[in-house]
């Protein structure tokens, strides 16, 4: 079980093979990292080659190789229990935000995982029934904040039930659609258009909020 609030992972990353930074610093959690996976894609569509590596038994990781450029963090998962709290590229805060390489050819990366997100769960309701196989999203209300690693997403089961787990702490606006394309909440206008038939949603840490969500159309 994890019991800290939060672990840091921290790695180098260049052009060339390079050295580790520092190791993964942990209080009780040794290997619940281990194969945490980290990726950088190019962000503008440039035929660049992924880059990627995984926390190995040391809690440590190396992203070897990584060419010119502007990339975007994958983080396919993260472990169970936690989130990612803050991503610090070079001592910025660059959570869902462009890594810039371009020019420079070594750096460093602090991925935090926050081990105190909360629960958001419900029901999917489509005129007073419920709607199972819904498209549930929860989004950051502040859309500067919206990225792969702060949206949750899921669907309703056969009784319009969902669970929303290791959500971080804030503020949320909260959706369900019979069906809507992969990604598309992280469009600024089509988001701002659907506000008013959302759920707003305070998360806190470790809380357990319970909503109810009205089943909206599919979108096309």
């Amino acid at each position: 079980m994890i019991q800290d609030r939060f672990f840091v992972l921290t790695g180098a990353f260049g052009s060339g093979k390079s050295t580790l930074l520092e190791h993964l610093r942990w209080r009780g959690i040794r290997g619940i990292v281990e194969a945490f996976p980290i990726m950088l894609i190019s962000h503008d569509g440039t035929a660049i080659m992924p880059v990627q590596s995984k926390v190995d038994e040391a809690g440590a990781f190396t992203l070897e190789h990584v060419a010119p450029g502007t990339f975007d963090l994958n983080l396919p998962y993260s472990p169970e229990g936690a989130y990612v709290k803050s991503v610090m590229f070079n001592d910025r805060e660059a959570l869902g935000q462009v890594l810039d390489c371009s020019a420079i050819t070594r750096g460093a990366l602090r991925i935090v995982l926050g081990t105190d997100g909360g629960k958001v769960e419900g029901v999917v309701n489509r005129d007073d029934k419920p709607a199972p196989d819904a498209k549930v999203v929860l989004a950051p209300a502040d859309s500067n904040r919206r990225s792969p690693q702060t949206v949750r997403q899921g669907a309703s089961d056969g009784r319009g039930h969902f669970v929303l787990n290791d959500v971080p702490p804030g503020d949320y606006l909260a959706f369900a659609w019979e069906e809507i394309e992969e990604g598309t909440w992280f469009d600024p206008e089509f988001m701002k258009a659907s506000e008013d038939h959302s759920v707003k949603v305070q998360v806190g840490a470790k809380s357990n909020q319970q909503i109810q969500l009205k089943l909206l159309p599919a979108v096309k």
